[in-house]
């Protein structure tokens, strides 16, 4: 008896739980009071924040980020941009963000692979991309 894994499903959760942990990261470096005063480190950790919410959500897309970030709903855009966004996360002592960073950029690269291949289809970024085509055709 054969055990079926299904890649898309593990590649999909294991984004949304990538996304979420920079998202939590970033907010508590953003909450960071001895860096109060730093505003570059101050918008990187706001980066870090929306950069891991946008990752999260294209496990379940949405329609209106779908609108303006069309380029994460193919798995080759989406990995590319985990990849961005994994090293982006080495930014001092290795640490847990650095450990996300690693798994994020492996995730990404998982991504990448099944979009190259094209065995594994997406049905939610499928689904949210056939209406999104449509009205950027009507406009």
């Amino acid at each position: 008896m054969a055990i079926e894994i299904d890649l898309g499903a593990i590649l999909r959760y294991g984004s949304l739980i990538c996304g979420l942990t920079i998202a939590v990261a970033g907010f508590l470096s953003v909450m960071n009071v001895f860096n109060a005063f730093n505003i570059a480190y101050f918008v990187y950790s706001l980066s870090t924040v929306l950069f891991g919410l946008l990752i999260a959500q294209t496990s379940f897309p949405v329609q209106a980020l779908v609108k303006w970030f069309p380029f994460v709903m193919p798995f080759t855009g989406r990995g590319c941009f985990m990849v961005y966004v994994g090293l982006g996360c080495f930014y001092g002592n290795f640490g847990f963000i650095e450990l996300v960073g690693i798994v994020t950029i492996a995730l990404g690269l998982g991504f990448i692979i099944v979009g190259c291949t094209g065995k594994v289809k997406d049905p939610h970024a499928e689904a949210v991309a056939a209406p999104a085509a449509n009205a950027a055709n009507r406009v």
